[in-house]
């Protein structure tokens, strides 16, 4: 399919998984020490100095959470690794322009 075929558009998706959303549910540790934190959300910025001390706000995931994770997540990566292709920044203007 050529890049500019709109009607077949390609999607272009981005999975951005942070080591610790793997074990661990809400926001990652660091963000107590930057942000006024509610029921484990990130809300208003704190001002320095940091309390780099700050308790973790996440918690734990259940065993099956964790397992159901981690197997949606090597599907994912074996679908990319099948179905790679490059595509260079010149692609993405294209795909922006609706070219």
């Amino acid at each position: 399919m050529e890049l500019h075929d709109r009607s077949r558009r390609r999607p272009l998706i981005t999975s951005l998984i942070h080591e610790n959303n793997f074990p661990r549910l809400g926001a990652e540790a660091w963000s107590a020490f930057y942000f006024v934190m509610e029921r484990g959300r990130k809300t208003d910025p704190l001002l320095p100095p940091y309390t780099l001390a700050a308790p973790d706000p996440s918690t734990l995931r259940r065993d099956g959470e964790q397992a159901a994770i981690w197997a949606a997540y090597e599907e994912m990566a074996a679908w990319a690794a099948a179905n790679l292709q490059v595509v260079t920044s010149e692609d993405l203007v294209l795909l922006a322009q609706g070219q």
